[in-house]
């Protein structure tokens, strides 16, 4: 999806898609770039994100700043780097660098919510 070149077997974590009732908000800053967006996808690995109005300057390897806010029943946030891994169109895939242990699980948490 979204040009994203690993298939769901290659990638190490689980991943789930978002749901409209339940976004999963991402306020970002790239270097060219600000804005406030709704996940795509989540996992322990990275993101993916739909960016409709398409950042000029975004670049593969380019690292960005997030803040990530989980909807319930985590009702979390955390602050992590990202780094800019697949573009395609009106879409990217950020790898996370750095996630914290408690980012990590607030991510299980949501993804354990989001499967059982």
């Amino acid at each position: 999806m979204f040009g994203f070149t690993a298939s769901h077997e290659q990638r190490r974590h689980s991943r789930v898609e978002m749901v409209a009732d339940a976004p999963v908000r991402i306020d970002i800053i790239g270097e060219d770039f600000i804005d406030v967006l709704s996940a795509v996808d989540i996992s322990e690995g990275g993101l993916g994100l739909n960016v409709p109005h398409r950042f000029e300057g975004c670049n593969l390897d380019d690292l960005v700043s997030m803040i990530v806010q989980l909807p319930a029943p985590v009702d979390g946030y955390f602050s992590v780097m990202g780094r800019i891994m697949h573009v395609s169109n009106d879409a990217f895939g950020a790898a996370f660098v750095g996630l914290p242990d408690m980012a990590r699980q607030q991510i299980r948490a949501y993804i354990s919510s989001r499967i059982d």
